[in-house]
């Protein structure tokens, strides 16, 4: 009759209604599925990305670290001597002086034309003679920028560009001290008297 053919129509359509209602679940599900990848994906990325910085810091860490042993271990070698005749040697062991040690360092780098960035890092301070030290410059210890502080009787501190550092040093912006009571250098200076970048920093004993 013709209210069951238009009953078994009416079934046709719902069951087809249900079918798309059901491919469309399947598609949202589809979805949440690639989003919660692409979550994971990003994720994963993110950390070894930071894990990649991480490790290359460290491997530039370690680079400065064997330059200023480096440094060390030729200068102790300029201060020994053989004695043939007598058939002795002779020493001079530079031990640590008061300023070797691990610091953190505070600033701020401004460079002419990418303008300036915060300086927050741990730099090695290395003794070199008994009233001087070695460190990098600014963040630029991994490009090879290295300094010579020299602590005056009156604690002021002369800096020498060594390494990498193009000289002259400009140190006329203040005065470079060295605070025994804070275990602190404050410099501020430049290199690349063209274009100057200029580093003030406040390098503090950890």
């Amino acid at each position: 009759t013709d209210v069951e053919e238009k009953r078994l129509k009416l079934q046709e359509v719902e069951a087809k209604i249900i079918t798309q209602e059901n491919k469309l679940l399947a598609s949202k599900n589809e979805l949440i599925n690639a989003k919660v990848e692409i979550n994971r994906i990003s994720a994963e990325y993110a950390e070894k990305s930071s894990k990649a910085q991480s490790d290359q810091f460290t491997a530039l860490s370690n680079q400065y670290d064997t330059k200023a042993q480096v440094n060390k271990l030729e200068n102790q070698y300029a201060n020994y001597k053989i004695r043939n005749g007598l058939g002795s040697a002779l020493f001079q062991i530079i031990a640590k002086n008061k300023w070797h040690g691990k610091y953190k360092a505070l600033g701020l780098f401004t460079h002419p034309t990418a303008g300036p960035r915060d300086i927050d890092r741990l730099k090695d301070v290395v003794t070199l003679t008994p009233n001087s030290v070695s460190t990098e410059l600014g963040d630029l210890g991994g490009s090879g920028f290295t300094m010579t502080l020299t602590v005056n009787p009156d604690n002021s501190v002369i800096v020498t560009p060594t390494g990498g550092t193009p000289a002259p040093i400009n140190q006329s912006y203040a005065k470079n001290y060295y605070d025994p009571a804070t275990k602190s250098f404050y410099l501020y200076y430049s290199y690349n008297v063209a274009a100057p970048r200029i580093v003030k920093e406040v390098l503090t004993l950890k």
